[in-house]
């Protein structure tokens, strides 16, 4: 059996999805699983995208209202994924959430084409698109899309309860995985000795987790001279001032390869994960599960989850005793907690070698692989080729 695998993002392409994707795709022929890349693919770079297979970009030669755009971008992607069907005979399709219009537009074409559907949701898709203007299309068509697919992948357990009480639809967790670089090296270590002390966070800072920066600025400024922020991000400095975020002693860098942020990663003090707690995010953030999250397991560092108390991240390091939580937008507990986290302490070794165990327990690369290929139903197959 053949399967395309439709996604917005190719693996290689800095982006949660597409890191996830090339983990659990590693070792796997792509005449087993065809990637297919949406519009937004479109943006890899030459020597990733020659790798993969692209759908026609859908122009949209004039404003549409957005349930116009949304039933035009879903008919015509539709319409391309069917023709590759008919060209290359796959026998089921994977839709992947990164944007509002793969997953309707792989409904349709499962439908038309008689194969079947698999929706892989890294994010809340109702939630996801809360805030843009294709928000009620995506409430609209959620229940049909997830009801009508033979199973749902989802990345952890909150999603999976979420889904379930939602439409009492199919669903199976496959954990976002960490590297095997990232585990192969980790180790738990005393705090570097460096002053001022560091907390570390890579990725992007946007309207998910903005307010959480904005409290981490306010506890900076209590401690002092003792701490600096350290950024791994792709945003220059001009960025983070125009979204109102001025970091007096920040270090922004952007690390291209994974030997570069796993050795800044290394000599941080603390890792910073910080999630939304304003209400309009608050539905997409309960269900995250950020692909840095089991990479910062397995780091051999202590991690500092900053993120409301009813989200997955927070419940799951509450419940494993494996990270500092703070779940408030309050700079002085944030501040209080830092301070703490940056003293070589028996409780701070406590919670490196629980998240170091936790994280090769539940989000192991080959675990996570083996639980993907079996909602699939291509575990035997891919083991046969192998």
């Amino acid at each position: 059996m053949s399967v395309i695998l439709l996604t917005n993002v190719f693996p290689g392409m800095p982006s949660g999805q597409a890191v996830v994707l090339g983990r659990l795709l590693e070792g796997i022929d792509q005449r087993v699983v065809k990637v297919v890349g949406s519009f937004s693919a479109s943006q890899a770079s030459p020597s990733i995208a020659g790798k993969y297979s692209s759908l026609p970009d859908e122009r949209v030669l004039q404003r549409l209202s957005p349930s116009l755009e949304f039933a035009f971008r879903v008919l015509l992607r539709a319409h391309h994924l069917c023709a590759l069907f008919r060209s290359t005979g796959s026998e089921m399709l994977i839709a992947c959430s990164g944007d509002p219009f793969n997953m309707p537009a792989a409904a349709l074409a499962a439908r038309r084409c008689s194969v079947g559907l698999t929706n892989y949701l890294f994010d809340d898709y109702r939630e996801q698109w809360a805030l843009t203007r294709f928000r009620s299309a995506a409430r609209f068509v959620e229940k049909k899309l997830l009801t009508s697919a033979s199973c749902n992948i989802v990345t952890n357990e909150f999603m999976r309860v979420s889904y379930t009480n939602r439409y009492q639809c199919t669903t199976q967790v496959v954990p976002n995985p960490y590297s095997d670089e990232w585990v192969s090296s980790s180790k738990a270590c005393s705090i570097p000795e460096q002053k001022p002390r560091s907390i570390f966070f890579a990725g992007s800072i946007y309207h998910v987790n903005r307010e959480a920066f904005v409290c981490l600025v306010r506890a900076l400024d209590l401690l002092g001279e003792n701490w600096r922020l350290a950024l791994s991000t792709s945003q220059s400095a001009g960025d983070l001032t125009r979204m109102g975020l001025s970091f007096g002693r920040a270090i922004v860098s952007a690390h291209s390869d994974t030997n570069g942020l796993m050795d800044a990663v290394r000599s941080a003090t603390l890792l910073y994960l910080p999630l939304g707690f304003s209400k309009g995010v608050q539905g997409v953030v309960s269900t995250a599960l950020p692909a840095k999250f089991p990479e910062y397991l397995v780091s051999g560092r202590p991690m500092l989850v900053h993120s409301p108390a009813d989200s997955f991240v927070a419940d799951y390091v509450k419940r494993n005793c494996c990270s500092y939580l703070v779940d408030s937008l309050s700079s002085d507990q944030l501040a209080e907690t830092i301070s703490k986290a940056g003293q070589n302490t028996a409780e701070q070794s406590r919670f490196v070698e629980r998240a170091i165990h936790c994280g090769q327990r539940d989000f192991s690369p080959k675990h996570a692989q083996t639980m993907f290929l079996n909602a699939i139903g291509l575990a035997e197959q891919v083991k046969l080729l192998q």
